[in-house]
């Protein structure tokens, strides 16, 4: 995970205090929610021990993901640290991907850049001044169109791309802007702090947590 996206997580939840709803060897439950009382990022962790399930609701969405098997609390904290691995197990989740303006532009002009330093795509006989037409646009329908998972490209879209990429599905195109959502981050790092400081609280209070055996290894500064 990109320490400037750690970070960035870890300051949302800076003044976040876990309550614990329910543990025992079946389940944990925790809620994650600002000191004051409010709900802005606020999430609640459901974690199914047996099942090897964790919940996630609150202000950030919603997901489940399973592993099929017996988990702790603890170490699926380890096991969400790596977000691509976490989000395999994602069996429903609202939007995991973003689509910002910025990264449509900055995907567009990369492979743009690509195509002009490759000698070997000017036998496709298009000239320099036609890629950059071709590129603005693009551009200019990116500017019209919604991007989402599954979402079509209108013809027009399509029909510029396949000069450049064939199958354009198979390419970069169909990818452009496409970025993991903050939430994904947000909801592992804040289990991850979350635990953190229910473990802490029970070693402070001279308390064994369930699972304290197999401490999470957590992102640093959580």
């Amino acid at each position: 995970m990109d320490e400037s996206i750690k970070n960035r997580c870890m300051k949302r939840f800076k003044n976040h205090k876990a309550t614990v709803v329910l543990e025992n060897e079946d389940f944990l439950i925790l809620d994650w929610r600002d000191k004051s009382g409010s709900g802005e990022y606020a999430v609640r962790y459901i974690v199914d021990c047996q099942k090897g399930n964790l919940i996630v609701s609150g202000d950030l969405g919603d997901c489940i993901a399973s592993w099929f098997n017996h988990v702790t609390p603890d170490k699926l904290a380890c096991y969400i640290n790596d977000i691509s691995y976490f989000m395999g197990k994602f069996q429903c989740s609202s939007d995991t991907y973003d689509y910002q303006w910025h990264d449509i532009v900055s995907d567009l002009e990369g492979i743009k850049e690509e195509f002009l330093k490759d000698d070997g795509n000017w036998n496709h006989g298009i000239s320099a001044g036609e890629v950059e037409e071709d590129f603005a646009e693009m551009l200019r329908l990116c500017d019209e169109m919604t991007f989402g998972e599954n979402v079509p490209y209108p013809d027009a879209f399509v029909e510029l791309a396949e000069r450049y990429a064939d199958p354009w599905w198979e390419s970069e195109f169909a990818h452009i802007g496409k970025r993991i959502s903050e939430r994904v981050y947000l909801w592992a790092i804040g289990y991850q702090m979350a635990l953190k400081q229910i473990r802490k609280a029970a070693a402070e209070a001279g308390e064994d947590g369930a699972g304290g055996a197999d401490q999470p290894v957590l992102a640093p500064g959580a």
